[in-house]
């Protein structure tokens, strides 16, 4: 169940009682500062899920717990507020194509309240006030995604509700009164954009994504009421017929990041995949793909291994990509778009002239055969490396059991552009002394690409406790926690924390600073906050792949032992001898029994 609770409460320096402001009925929030913090710079690792699951089983649903901060600014005073609230909400907003144009849908929406349990609301008191969140998250609920024209968001958001600006309310029942009294006046049209399905009650969501929900509200938890709480100093006193109301709402918002990771264990992904086959002209061949930490912008190497092409064979031109589909569902139908895009990786060779069935005879090639006009005679390896595309460009791969409207797959295809001497495309035979016609050899294999998060920076972490006491470690390995002190506070890395908030808050730097020490309004720090691990704002990832240089990804990719590629290397080359001996034999018997033919033919 979803829960807010009140944590702490700590005064600003030159806080005191709010009977000496002048009486107010309402304020604005203009002032109040609040902050949303989550652990592991606002991300969740989900759980694995399973796709064979009955759809009416119980999920591993997970909890996302942080702190709301409210701060009001020393001589704000205190004010009430109707509730406050904390929510995740996921939202969709994929365009159609003509005739539907762009929809806008809320997918699921979760959250926890506080209100207040008589008329007289909640109070907030100068200074900083401390609220602890739990968010119970569906484990297959859709993670951020986009694609050309859509996109998935999560959004973490806060709000303090405080009673109608009397102003607003009059200008809302005059134009109210304005436009009920204009028989002329039509509603706008929407052009292409869809209505909500919020708006449109009668608009049932599309069967595939029953688990997507327009509105989930989860249990609310007990109201609280504030002026139960005790108080612990004599600023509190006040009397409350003074306490003005605020007006509006305010709201602060951030990114979630949910991540879903292949590895059921949660390890880091590598990758190690063969594919071989057999194609008339090219003979047999062997791919191989591997990567030591495999997820999007990941080094991927590959090696194409022709064992045996023909003596007629030319072949052009060699390339590996990754093919990527976003199968775009709208929850309110079903209604499907297709987006496809094709990564190169790594090629070798000169791409021949598409629009040319036969190629010149001086294209050029990166294997001839003998008898078509080369020399090459032998098998043809190539060994190539290249990244993937980044996170901008190149989305993970939906696993499935994930309810979302983007589902994303990912294929590594292999394409060899060649030609036959004396057939056509299609292999059919058109005259000994032609050039053949250009075809294409295409061969996918599916795989999985994990999100540039899911790199051992990030699932490899130190133990909790030691970001909480601020360690940090030289280059021996030892703790050198008294020498690094902050060059700005000069307070020592175990002391840079927050030791004076509850235990049960997110770690955060220390915020009872001297003002004019460190140059801030709120005690904190600049140099410890940036030293130290993040607790708010958006997110603030420092290591994914996509921040790797090529070179550190190349040192330390896992090696497959020199053993296991040599017995590997020597199967392919005994492999291939055996198919060439076995053609060469059968082109030889056919040639004999030709030539017997001939000479029957010349004796009768």
């Amino acid at each position: 169940m979803s829960m807010l609770k009140f944590l702490s409460r700590s005064l600003t320096q030159g806080s005191g009682s709010s009977s000496s402001a002048p009486l107010r009925r309402s304020v604005s929030t203009n002032g109040i500062k609040l902050y949303l913090r989550v652990p592991s710079y606002g991300s969740v690792f989900m759980p694995f899920p399973d796709p064979t699951s009955e759809p009416d089983a119980p999920r591993q649903d997970m909890e996302l717990s942080g702190d709301l901060e409210i701060e009001l600014p020393s001589g704000f005073g205190a004010v009430r507020c109707k509730s406050i609230r904390v929510g995740l909400r996921t939202t969709c907003k994929l365009d159609m194509g003509v005739g539907r144009g762009v929809e806008e849908d809320t997918l699921w929406t979760g959250k926890a309240e506080l209100m207040g349990s008589t008329s007289d609301g909640i109070i907030l008191e100068e200074g900083l006030q401390r609220f602890a969140f739990t968010i119970i998250i569906p484990g297959n609920l859709a993670a951020q995604d986009f694609a050309p024209g859509h996109r998935v968001d999560n959004t973490l958001f806060a709000e303090i509700e405080g009673i109608q600006d009397p102003r607003s309310l009059f200008a809302w029942n005059r134009r109210s009164s304005t436009l009920s009294s204009s028989s002329s006046v039509t509603p706008r049209s929407a052009g292409t954009r869809s209505p909500s399905p919020l708006y449109s009650p009668n608009m049932s969501p599309s069967p595939s994504l029953t688990i997507l929900r327009q509105e989930t509200m989860l249990p609310q938890p007990p109201a609280y009421n504030l002026d139960d709480l005790p108080r612990s100093s004599s600023a509190f006193t006040h009397d409350e017929n003074e306490i003005p109301w605020l007006t509006g709402v305010h709201s602060i918002t951030r990114e979630l990041i949910l991540l879903y990771n292949p590895d059921p264990t949660g390890g880091v992904n590598s990758l190690d995949a063969r594919v071989d086959g057999d194609v008339p002209g090219l003979g047999p061949y062997v791919l191989n793909f591997a990567a030591g930490e495999w997820c999007i912008y990941a080094l991927l190497k590959a090696t194409v291994n022709l064992l045996a092409p023909s003596p007629e064979s030319t072949i052009y031109h060699v390339r590996v990509s990754l093919h990527q589909k976003a199968e775009i569902t709208s929850p309110r139908d079903g209604a499907e778009v297709t987006v496809e895009r094709l990564f190169p990786i790594t090629a070798e060779g000169v791409p021949p002239d598409l629009k040319r069935k036969v190629q010149k005879a001086d294209q050029p090639a990166i294997w001839r055969g003998v008898q078509a006009g080369g020399q090459d005679d032998w098998e043809l390896r190539l060994d190539g490396q290249g990244r993937l595309p980044n996170d901008y460009h190149g989305r993970p791969t939906t696993l499935e059991g994930v309810e979302t409207p983007i589902r994303v797959s990912h294929a590594l295809r292999t394409e060899v552009w060649f030609s036959v001497r004396g057939e056509d495309a299609n292999g059919r035979s058109f005259g000994k002394d032609v050039p053949g016609e250009l075809r294409i050899l295409r061969v996918e294999k599916p795989v999985i690409v994990p999100s540039c998060f899911l790199i051992p920076e990030v699932l490899d972490l130190p133990i909790y406790g030691s970001h909480r006491l601020g360690c940090f470690l030289a280059a021996d390995g030892q703790s050198d926690i008294e020498s690094d002190c902050c060059p700005l506070c000069k307070t020592p890395a175990k002391d840079q924390f927050c030791q004076t908030c509850p235990p049960t808050s997110i770690p955060h730097p220390r915020h009872d600073h001297p003002k004019k020490l460190v140059g801030t309004s709120d005690g904190t720090c600049p140099s410890c906050t940036y030293r130290s691990v993040p607790a708010g704002g958006g997110a603030e990832w420092r290591a994914c792949a996509c921040g790797l240089l090529r070179e550190d990804i190349i040192s330390r990719m896992k090696r497959v032992t020199l053993d296991e590629r040599e017995l590997e290397v020597e199967e392919e080359q005994v492999q291939g001898r055996r198919w060439r001996a076995e053609k060469v034999e059968a082109e030889r018997g056919r040639s004999t029994e030709t030539r017997g033919l001939e000479l029957n033919s010349v004796e009768t």
